[in-house]
């Protein structure tokens, strides 16, 4: 992974995960977008509550980086 880190994401706050992969430093990280700016987000730093999709449909799984 590389780019921008989004940054400090308040607890409770939400954000959409476009995206997730694996990187150097062992973690999983996101591509994530939150109020008009893109980056990454680290996995183990944020929760699932809620799975969206296309139409609104829910589901667990978020595609891979390419």
């Amino acid at each position: 992974m590389d780019g921008p880190v989004l940054g400090a994401i308040g607890y409770g706050a939400g954000f959409w995960v476009w995206c997730t992969g694996g990187a150097s430093d062992g973690h999983a990280w996101g591509w994530s977008y939150r109020g008009g700016t893109y980056g990454w987000v680290r996995g183990d730093l944020s929760e699932v509550e809620q799975h969206t999709g296309p139409g609104g449909g829910g589901t667990p799984q978020v595609p891979r980086c390419p």
